[in-house]
């Protein structure tokens, strides 16, 4: 990951604000998940966190946008998003898995219960990573360019 993306996790982030238009919502988390990810080489996981939430964040967008759905595509979609959604919670597990005790249990209790708080801020860290993964894309498109 480290050739990835041009600085710092911060300066990384801010760019990714910058290129989106908009504020991420969990950038103290995105920060602590980046750093962790540098830190333990858990670049690959970190690629496919991102690739996956914007798979999520796809699936969020044809259920709502798509009122004509068949009652049978809407449960294959209703079982992947809930099959990506537990990937994605393992990579954020095993990102910070040699964090201290303390950061595991505020992810636990922010995003990965069952409330209707924690899917909230879930589908918030979703759109943070569904922009990193677009901004990633252009960077990788400019540089080839």
């Amino acid at each position: 990951m480290k050739n990835k993306h041009p600085h710092n996790p911060p300066d990384f982030l801010n760019e990714v604000e910058k290129s989106s238009g908009t504020k991420l919502n969990c950038k103290a988390e995105l920060l602590l998940v980046l750093a962790e990810a540098e830190k333990n080489n858990g670049g690959n996981a970190f690629e496919d966190l991102i690739f996956t939430a914007k798979y999520i964040t796809g699936l969020i967008k044809i259920n709502k946008s798509s009122p004509e759905i068949s009652e049978e595509d809407k449960d294959y979609m209703k079982k992947d998003f809930s099959a990506n959604l537990q990937k994605v919670i393992a990579l954020i597990k095993e990102i910070i898995s040699s964090s201290e005790d303390k950061v595991k249990a505020y992810f636990e209790e922010k995003f990965f219960i069952l409330t209707k708080e924690s899917l909230i801020s879930m589908n918030e860290l979703l759109a943070d990573l569904d922009k990193i993964e677009s901004y990633l894309n252009y960077y990788k498109r400019k540089r080839m360019s």
